[in-house]
């Protein structure tokens, strides 16, 4: 073996450069393959050091590694050919040399392996002015409780504690942490367990108060033990903790006593959230007029005081647990407190649990932040909205037929409406007896609109300066023959139009089809007097601007993105939608070029895209717009003037 790789190496050095790399990756390679065989293991290890060492520097960095396990004396020689890196920037540079890592505020720890929890008391002196820290789920035990030294982080204000599947002793970490002295959020939650040993009495919030008593903020994610009624002249005793301003209660089942030991122990909460992640295990449905509802309510009733200072609420209603909201928000009512941030949430599949109307009355008087949500759907004439003579900001999660008169008529000074999931529909002419709405942001998302629901609000709200369109199925009837759906806001002085994913929605004979839009054509009325009760299409010489979303293939990357046509290739669209009937039909006979997702073509064939229609926004005037095309595609964005662009085909 030392002859045959002197032979080469001296034959190596006779020959031209690239005839020499050519030989030795060769003889790299022979090499290889004999290591791959334990019987030359003998032969091989008899190589001097500085021969395997020459040989290791032509072996390929990730074989290296293999070629170390060969036999003992090859260890050294490739493991030092192999460079470990690591890169270093002023960050980490900073982090490392400073020695009281003033930078760092947040520490996360999870799936510790036990072999490094020697390293925990030097993580606490290294990192001791942190104000963050989550504790993962398989650090709960013994032998970490006795390496984490809670007094070295007198700063820590935030802890989140995390556990999966081992036995958690609440009283036993709260008296550990009983020396974080600056604590003021805790949360605390089970990782996807179904196991009822984590369950959380109410000694475990007693307790919790007795050790931290400067907390501000408690999520509790855990299974709740019930409290049994003989109970409640004890909780009337305990010590209110006056500190605490917000509490979320996940778990898997409302319980009014648990209500009224918080309505008791929290004297000056003002964020409450009901939240749960699971469906009641044994509740049975019962009308307000059942007495253990009154019976229940009652208990409530008898509190000297029912959170008086609550301004947000969150509650989740699962099938039959509705009623005990009920009972919560008619406790509310009896204590007149004003929920000024309401958000709500709906599982129930009947009328009486998805009475839109009906539970926002609890809120109609006070709120100005409302959120609704319902999973599904409920009857299309039914009303969404009463009266809410406060509200600046509506969410709609809702899976039904939204009236966008209904609202607008309900929320009069509504200044910002966010609508998803939902059929918006509108009356198709506005009346000179609809009054002007003050409403300055839309934002809609993954819903189907008819067109002329856009005029409609354009006649409505004047005031409108921001609008963002995701994911939004238009129908138009007439489509399909022009080629054109007008999306028309002629009343509208925008100051940015976002849009996404918008697709025209066609039914035929009971089929539906759907295009997405690749022509985009924004037009600008600008100075133009309109009358806004002249219905009649009248001439306009609008500004227009036009544009194409395409792949982009530069530098090999794919990439969607919009371009702005130019006056020539406008031109010859708009001779197309002239004669559109022929001209698509004979587009769509042309498939010789390659289409992406969604039907995305380069740029190059933006021609054959026109048969697809296009989508012409027309405003009184809108400054910047930006076209994009779901997270993959950034974007146009264009402060609106001539077009520049050109294209080809």
């Amino acid at each position: 073996m030392f002859v045959l790789y002197t032979q080469m190496s001296w034959l190596s050095y006779m020959l031209p450069s690239n005839h020499r790399k050519t030989l030795m990756r060769n003889f790299k390679e022979v090499m290889f393959l004999i290591c791959k065989y334990s019987l030359y293991v003998t032969m091989i290890a008899a190589l001097p050091l500085e021969i395997l060492i020459h040989l290791a520097t032509y072996v390929e960095k990730e074989d290296r590694l293999n070629c170390a396990l060969v036999c003992n004396q090859w260890t050294e020689p490739f493991l030092d050919a192999y460079w470990a890196r690591i890169d270093i920037d002023n960050n980490t540079l900073q982090k490392m040399f400073n020695k009281f890592s003033q930078t760092i505020k947040e520490l996360a720890m999870s799936n510790i392996d036990m072999k490094y929890y020697r390293h925990i008391p030097i993580l606490q002196q290294k990192y001791s002015r942190i104000k963050y820290f989550f504790w993962g789920e398989f650090l709960i035990d013994d032998s970490v409780k006795t390496k984490l030294d809670w007094s070295l982080w007198e700063t820590l204000s935030h802890l989140e504690i995390q556990f999966y599947r081992k036995e958690l002793v609440l009283e036993t970490i709260f008296e550990q942490l009983s020396v974080l002295t600056c604590l003021v959020h805790l949360e605390i939650s089970r990782a996807h367990s179904s196991e009822e040993n984590f369950s959380t009495y109410l000694t475990d919030f007693e307790s919790l108060h007795r050790h931290l008593p400067r907390l501000e903020y408690i999520d509790i994610h855990t299974f709740i033990k019930p409290i049994h009624e003989r109970e409640i002249e004890m909780i009337r005793r305990v010590e209110p903790a006056h500190s605490i301003r917000t509490v979320i209660f996940s778990s898997d089942a409302i319980d009014t006593l648990w209500i009224f030991y918080f309505a008791h122990k929290y004297p000056n909460l003002l964020s409450f959230d009901l939240a749960y992640h699971a469906p009641p295990r044994s509740l049975i449905p019962r009308s307000c007029e059942d007495p253990q509802y009154q019976s229940r309510l009652q208990i409530l009733l008898s509190l000297k005081q029912f959170f008086p200072c609550l301004q947000i609420t969150k509650t989740i209603t699962r099938n039959n647990e509705f009623w005990l909201h009920r009972i919560f928000h008619d406790a509310l009512q009896h204590f007149n407190v004003k929920i000024k941030y309401p958000k709500i949430t709906y599982f129930g599949e009947t009328l009486e649990e998805n009475d839109i109307s009906d539970w926002i009355k609890y809120f109609s008087e006070s709120a100005i932040f409302l959120h609704v949500s319902s999973i599904f759907a409920v009857r299309a004439e039914a009303k969404l909205l009463v009266p809410c003579h406060k509200l600046t900001v509506l969410y709609i999660n809702y899976t039904t037929m939204l009236d966008m008169e209904n609202i607008l008529d309900n929320c009069p000074v509504l200044q910002s409406l966010y609508i998803c999931y939902s059929y918006i529909c509108s009356p198709e002419y506005p009346q000179p007896t609809h009054l002007p709405h003050s409403l300055q942001k839309l934002d809609i998302k993954h819903t189907k609109m008819n067109s002329h629901t856009f005029k409609y609000i354009s006649f409505r709200c004047e005031q409108l300066k921001y609008m963002k369109l995701e994911d939004i199925r238009l129908y138009h009837s007439d489509s399909e023959e022009t080629g054109q759906l007008l999306v028309d806001m002629p009343f509208s002085q925008l100051k940015i139009l976002s849009t996404s994913d918008i697709t025209f929605f066609f039914e035929n004979n009971f089929l539906y089809a759907y295009k997405c839009v690749k022509h985009f054509v924004i037009e600008q009325l600008k100075n133009v007097s309109i009358n806004r009760l002249d219905q009649s299409n009248q001439e306009r010489t609008p500004l227009s601007n036009w544009y194409h979303v395409c792949i982009d293939e530069t530098n090999g990357k794919e990439r969607i993105f919009a371009w702005e046509l130019g006056k020539r290739d406008i031109e010859f669209a708009q001779r197309y939608y002239k004669d559109f009937r022929r001209r698509s039909q004979q587009d769509k006979e042309r498939n010789d070029m390659e289409e992406f997702g969604k039907g995305y073509k380069i740029k190059r064939f933006w021609k054959r895209d026109l048969k697809d229609c296009v989508l012409i926004f027309r405003f009184k005037s809108v400054e910047d717009c930006s076209i994009e095309e779901s997270s993959i595609f950034k974007h146009v964005h264009s402060r609106l003037g001539s077009g520049s662009g050109s294209g080809s085909e």
